[in-house]
């Protein structure tokens, strides 16, 4: 796979509970997702990524965001952090420096 932007007709398959998007060049993620309200885990890993929605905040099913080998600034994995609290964790690269 090498797709540069996410496909938005994902966001109406509101049913989806796992999203694998590994592998890609994808830059950011649309407001969109905001619809996957089923969405338990993101695989998202080695993408171009330099930005996240404020929707992920807002899947009440989250707990999982799998981001290692994106090399994301300090400022934006610390907003992402924020974003999805505490309920979801995230697999960032081993020393990515991205929480320095």
């Amino acid at each position: 796979n090498k797709l540069e932007h996410f496909p938005k007709a994902i966001c109406e398959l509101t049913e989806l509970r796992i999203l694998v998007i590994s592998r890609n060049m994808i830059t950011w993620l649309p407001e969109c997702m905001g619809q996957l309200k089923e969405l338990q885990m993101l695989d998202a890993w080695s993408n171009e990524f330099f930005r996240f929605p404020d929707a992920l905040g807002t899947l009440p099913k989250l707990k999982v965001i799998d981001i290692r080998g994106i090399k994301l600034a300090p400022d934006e994995a610390r907003a992402m952090m924020e974003v999805v609290g505490e309920k979801v964790t995230i697999h960032f690269s081993p020393g990515c420096g991205c929480l320095d």
